[in-house]
């Protein structure tokens, strides 16, 4: 849960400091941009621009109170997550889901990032559940946080069906829930299921750098695979060529970096990091050797 930690105190910051400075900004820009033809061209023309542009300051004045408005209403919200008061912030947030029937996806993530900084997997299960009676096209918008508890669970009927349901190799969501589908599968007794899931999402991924963490991940799975099945094989050997082509040792490591901002890849960590071992030792030394 450490990397997950990690990720919501990502929202913990200095949010007084970060309101002040944006009124501070938002009015000097106002004052620079109002009062600038009076500084270079004189009073004439200024006074000609300001009668020209006498709607200018209400623009402002609607930014700032449009802007105002949204840090004053999140006020709350920002200073249980600036206390890190994650206990506080669950209960302010499942006030706001369940009776106030608020849609709001920040609101989703920071509440399931809440959950598991204090390993409370099972409420994102029971989330899950409320939204499918209530609002059922943010399971799909938010599939990718719904489905870690059933990631960490491992094998189970109800792991297998929720990434089934979206599991699509046309996008790159789906594709991790192919993926996921496809390692609840071998922890279970469908482990040729899961290699021909395996085989079908590599042959998908024609850009390998567009996802590179995934692209690994799948060859990573296909290993065990490979003695039983021909197919899975030939595509392991495939993919290493390509992925070899397409990337280094370095642009991998900036991917892993800005892939575990992402509370689902963070999840499977220890897997990336195992991925990595064997293809940049066992895989690399082989093919020098």
């Amino acid at each position: 849960m450490t990397a997950s930690g990690g990720a919501a105190r990502g929202y913990s910051v200095k949010f007084k400091l970060i309101f002040t400075l944006f009124n501070i900004v938002i009015v000097v820009s106002f004052v620079i941009i109002f009062f600038m033809p009076l500084a270079m061209l004189g009073w004439d023309y200024t006074r000609e621009f300001w009668s020209r542009n006498w709607g200018l300051p209400l623009v402002f004045v609607g930014i700032l109170a449009v802007l105002n408005s949204y840090f004053i209403i999140n006020w709350k919200l920002f200073h249980l997550l600036e206390q890190e008061d994650w206990e506080g912030l669950k209960s302010h947030l499942e006030e706001k889901i369940y009776t106030g029937g608020s849609a709001a996806g920040q609101h989703l993530r920071i509440l399931t990032n809440s959950y598991l900084v204090t390993n409370d997997v099972a409420k994102i299960r029971r989330l899950e559940d409320h939204l499918r009676v209530k609002k059922p096209e943010l399971v799909r918008r938010h599939a990718l946080i719904f489905g870690i508890p059933y990631l960490i669970e491992g094998t189970t009927v109800e792991a297998e069906a929720f990434f089934a349901e979206f599991a699509d190799s046309a996008t790159p969501d789906g594709r991790w829930h192919a993926w996921n589908l496809a390692f609840v599968m071998s922890l279970g007794d469908k482990r040729s299921e899961g290699c021909a899931v395996l085989i079908d999402l590599l042959d998908s991924m024609t850009g390998i750098k567009r996802d590179p963490v995934l692209y690994l991940l799948t060859l990573y799975r296909l290993q065990f695979c490979a003695d039983q099945d021909e197919a899975a094989a030939r595509a392991i050997d495939r993919g290493i060529s390509a992925f070899r082509e397409a990337i280094s040792k370095a642009s991998w490591e900036r991917a892993v970096e800005n892939a575990k901002n992402q509370v689902h890849v963070a999840i499977l960590s220890r897997k990336i990091d195992d991925a990595a071992d064997w293809f940049w030792t066992t895989v690399s030394v082989k093919n020098e050797g």
